[in-house]
């Protein structure tokens, strides 16, 4: 009935999403086109998705790491998935007003080296 989007997901060096140091991996559901190394997978498709990305570290920071995406519900009689293409030619979602409630859920988890 439901297809989960993940909108936005982004690299901080503190545990506020609005962490002094950002680093965006997915935009507008898309991989970050400065980042050849964010794939995404599923986005939009069904109750599930799936991104990689190469690790890194924000240079002269602390060990710690967070990662902070915001995801959406998405009636899946909609048009859920996020339409991508390369480089500039990145095309956002038609609408964004198709989420269930208009309120993304934010999901936070930190990692150290």
């Amino acid at each position: 009935m439901v297809a989960i989007v993940t909108d936005s997901c982004w690299a901080t060096n503190q545990p506020s999403p609005n962490g002094s140091l950002r680093y965006d991996l997915i935009i507008a559901g898309c991989p970050n086109p400065a980042d050849q190394t964010v794939r995404v997978e599923g986005n939009g498709l069904g109750t599930s998705n799936f991104f990689s990305f190469n690790m890194f570290e924000f240079s002269g920071q602390e060990t710690e790491m967070y990662l902070h995406c915001k995801l959406e519900m998405c009636p899946k009689q909609d048009q859920c998935a996020p339409t991508c293409g390369g480089g500039s030619k990145r095309k956002r979602r038609s609408s964004r007003s198709k989420a269930a409630d208009g309120n993304p859920a934010l999901i936070s988890m930190a990692w150290s080296n």
